[in-house]
């Protein structure tokens, strides 16, 4: 008498059709870094964009907002040290939180017009537009 073992086969089709509908298949890629970095509103208007960045907990002095070109870049840097001495015992934790959000800006903004405001865990960026684009026109001879 021989012992087979036998090979238990796996339902490809049925594992796969359960991983399609599972909730995880769904998620988005980045939702492992999505914790790092701040939820965003961007609006506009006739006059101004606005872009609201969502950074509770953090201070008007761990920000950084740099225009280059036709680039606006948000950073933050914050740092918290915490420590407890009870008799023998100490407890220190450190704690490093930082992100960094780039946006590319059209054209028709007014870089002397972009003020911030960081209130109720919001920061607020409004970009001025351009009343005037210069919108040139060349007239093409046909030969």
């Amino acid at each position: 008498m021989t012992l087979i073992k036998k090979r238990q086969e796996l339902p490809v089709f049925g594992d796969m059709m359960a991983n399609l509908f599972n909730d995880k298949f769904f998620e988005p890629i980045h939702s492992h870094n999505s914790k790092n970095i701040p939820s965003v509103n961007i609006f506009e208007d006739k006059k101004e964009f606005t872009i609201q960045l969502a950074a509770p907990g953090m201070k008007k002095d761990d920000f950084k907002i740099d225009l280059k070109k036709n680039a606006l870049q948000i950073s933050a840097k914050k740092e918290n040290n915490k420590e407890a001495v009870e008799g023998k015992y100490s407890l220190r934790e450190f704690n490093f939180s930082s992100f960094q959000r780039a946006f590319t800006l059209p054209k028709n903004i007014d870089s002397e017009n972009i003020q911030a405001q960081y209130l109720d865990g919001i920061l607020e960026v409004k970009i001025g537009k351009k009343e005037n684009l210069e919108e040139k026109t060349k007239t093409i001879s046909i030969n």
